[in-house]
């Protein structure tokens, strides 16, 4: 005689043993996307379509650990992602393109803590208030999402 108790028991506990390994790769990707970037993507100013650099060095200035470089010569770039300052509500980023011409980015924000699981801890998401900037090579900045969190939106649209 079978035990179709014992089937039925078998059954729940794969499936519950199944939930809670879905369950803990959720928070592992939460984990890993942790912390909010914000995107920034170059476009011409003429034809508003997508532009390409031919070398960029980008450097935040003022972080925790002094200046650091982000992004150094990469060529045909057409976006940038940084972190912003979460001790602080000013992030200012350098743009080198040749030894003698950069642009300048101060980027104000507010910062606010977000919480994202019991593993992960908690996450700084930034609200973008203004952006000023010297325009030696960039023609204007437009704030196009000024909420900066984990969702990889553009935040900023650089137009050159």
């Amino acid at each position: 005689m079978k035990y179709p108790f014992k089937s039925v028991l078998w059954r729940f506990l794969i499936c519950a043993v199944l939930c809670s390994m879905v369950t803990a790769c959720d928070e592992v990707d939460n984990v890993l996307k942790g912390r909010s970037y914000m995107y920034c993507r170059f476009v011409d100013k003429k034809t508003l379509q997508e532009f390409g650099l031919d070398s960029l060095k980008v450097t935040a200035l003022n972080t925790v650990k002094g200046d650091s470089i982000l992004s150094n010569s990469r060529s045909k770039v057409t976006n940038v992602s940084s972190a912003l300052s979460y001790v602080n509500n000013k992030t200012v980023l350098v743009f080198t393109y040749t030894r003698s011409l950069s642009d300048t980015l101060w980027i104000f924000h507010t910062n606010s803590d977000h919480f994202v699981s019991m593993n992960a801890g908690i996450s700084v998401y930034h609200q973008i208030d203004s952006v000023k900037y010297t325009s030696h090579n960039i023609s204007s900045i437009q704030v196009i999402n000024p909420r900066v969190d984990t969702n990889e939106k553009e935040n900023i649209r650089i137009l050159y």
